[in-house]
């Protein structure tokens, strides 16, 4: 799951949450997703440290990655995708 929820300059970035298991309508009807005490303490906290991008989940670990890894990633990913159109 990614997410990525900016707050920066004190307005709200648009992102797009993760799945979050709500149980709205009723126990096991929207059972899908993250735990949402586990979201809403993971944003929460990230909110009282007034940190100017809040990320969750595979986001976040993604936030921390070096651009070296980025870059390292991108050129595997195009191989895979070369070696995929190749029928390998």
């Amino acid at each position: 799951m990614s997410s990525t929820v900016l707050i920066t300059g004190g307005t709200s970035g648009i992102g797009i949450p993760p799945a979050v298991n709500t149980n709205l309508g009723g126990a096991g009807v929207h059972a899908a997703g993250v735990d949402l005490d586990e979201f809403a303490d993971s944003v929460y906290r990230d909110i009282l440290d007034r940190k100017d991008e809040i990320v969750y989940g595979f986001s976040a670990i993604s936030a921390n990655r070096t651009r070296r890894e980025m870059e390292t990633d991108a050129r595997r990913g195009t191989k895979r995708s070369q070696s995929l159109k190749n029928g390998n």
